[in-house]
C-alpha cells in the first residue's frame, strides 16, 4: 500500500544531531487502511515507528487539542511512543494544524495524556525538522526551518514491578552478553527448568551486570525490563542475541531490554534493544527514559526533582 507520509524527527538538536525518526501519516490519508495494511506501511518506512494519526480536533475558542494517535512498528502496534509523539505534535504545530493550541490531550492506546508546547530555554540549541518524504522517488525535502518552540508531553504514572530473581537474570546476561557465556548454549533461547526459572548463564556474562541494581520491568506506558550495566565500555561493546531478548521480552510481557549506565551526575547512556516488535536497536526514546528515570528515583539512585540526562 502507498499513502502521503510525513517524516519527522524526535529529540534534535540544531542541524538534526541526535534524532531519532518516525513516520507520520496523517487522518485523511490513511482512513482507508485496515492495520495489516499500517503494518505494511510501517515496514517500508523501516522506521522503529510511524504514528498514524487518528484524529485532530482543535477547541474552539483555540485554546486547546486533542489528538489521536495510533503506532505501528514494521511488524506489530504499540501502545504508546515518546519520540513519534513528540515528531508528529511537533511537526503539527509546524504546520499549523492544532488550530493554533500549544497544549491539549494525547489519546493513545496506553491511555490519554496531556502534551504542552512551551518557548525553547534561552540558549538552548533545538530545532524543530521535519521532512517530506516522496513516495515515487524515496526524496526527502526539508518543510520546516528550525523553531523556537519544544513540545513537552505527559506520561502515565509509572509501575514498578519487584527485581528479577538470579535464575532469569543469569538469562538475561548471557542475551546481552552471548560472547561471555562460553561454549554452554550460546545462541540458544532461555531454557525451562520445570517452571522454576531458568538455565544459568555463565559468570562472564553476569559479571558484565551491575549487581548494585538487580534488572526490573518498569513503564510509563509502555514495559521495559531496565538493566544496569557495570561499565560504559562493556555498554557499548555489547552485541546482544537478538534472538535471546525478543523470548525474555515474550516472557516478560515487555517491549524489549533498556540497557543503562551510571555515571554519578553525569549524562545516563543508554542502549534500548526490542527485537520482539522488529526493533533490533532503537536510536532514542522517551517511554523508557521517562520509565527508567522513575525507576532510579524509587531506588534512590536519582534525587527527585534534579533534570536528568539521557
Amino acid at each position: 500500500p502507498t499513502c502521503p507520509v510525513a517524516h519527522a524527527l524526535g529529540f534534535t538538536s540544531a542541524g538534526g544531531r541526535g534524532s531519532n525518526a518516525a513516520g507520520v501519516v496523517f487522518p485523511a490519508d490513511h482512513a482507508a487502511l485496515s492495520d495489516v495494511q499500517r503494518i505494511a506501511v510501517a515496514a517500508r518506512l523501516g522506521f522503529s515507528e510511524t504514528v498514524f494519526i487518528t484524529s485532530i480536533r482543535p477547541a474552539a475558542n483555540a485554546s486547546t487539542c486533542d489528538v489521536a494517535l495510533r503506532y505501528f512498528t514494521p511488524t506489530d502496534e504499540v501502545e504508546l511512543c515518546g519520540h513519534a509523539t513528540i515528531a508528529c505534535i511537533g511537526l503539527l504545530h509546524e504546520r499549523r494544524l492544532l488550530g493554533g493550541a500549544k497544549r491539549g490531550t494525547l489519546h493513545t492506546r496506553a491511555g490519554s495524556v496531556a502534551f504542552e508546547i512551551r518557548p525553547s530555554p534561552s540558549g538552548l540549541d533545538v530545532a524543530n525538522d521535519a521532512y517530506v518524504l516522496d513516495g515515487d522517488t524515496g526524496h526527502l525535502t526539508a518543510s520546516a526551518a528550525p523553531g523556537r518552540d519544544m513540545v513537552y508531553m505527559q506520561q502515565l504514572a509509572p509501575v514498578l514491578d519487584e527485581p528479577l530473581d538470579e535464575s532469569l537474570e543469569e538469562e538475561v546476561a548471557c542475551a546481552l552478553f552471548p560472547e561471555e557465556e562460553g561454549s554452554e548454549g550460546e545462541g540458544s533461547p532461555p531454557r525451562s527448568n520445570g517452571g522454576n526459572g531458568y538455565g544459568a548463564g555463565k559468570k562472564g556474562a553476569l559479571d558484565q551486570l551491575d549487581a548494585s541494581w538487580a534488572p526490573r520491568v518498569a513503564s510509563t506506558g509502555l514495559r521495559d525490563l531496565m538493566v544496569c550495566i557495570q561499565t560504559e565500555e562493556a555498554l557499548k561493546a555489547m552485541r546482544p542475541d537478538m534472538r535471546r531478548v525478543a523470548e525474555l521480552s515474550r516472557i516478560l510481557g515487555t517491549v524489549g531490554i533498556h540497557a543503562f549506565c551510571k555515571k554519578g551526575s553525569g549524562p545516563i547512556i543508554v542502549r534500548n534493544f526490542a527485537p520482539l516488535f522488529g526493533i533490533d536497536e532503537e536510536s532514542a526514546t522517551g517511554t523508557s527514559n521517562c520509565a527508567l528515570a522513575c525507576a532510579l528515583w524509587e531506588s534512590g539512585d536519582a534525587p527527585k526533582g534534579r533534570p536528568l540526562s539521557f
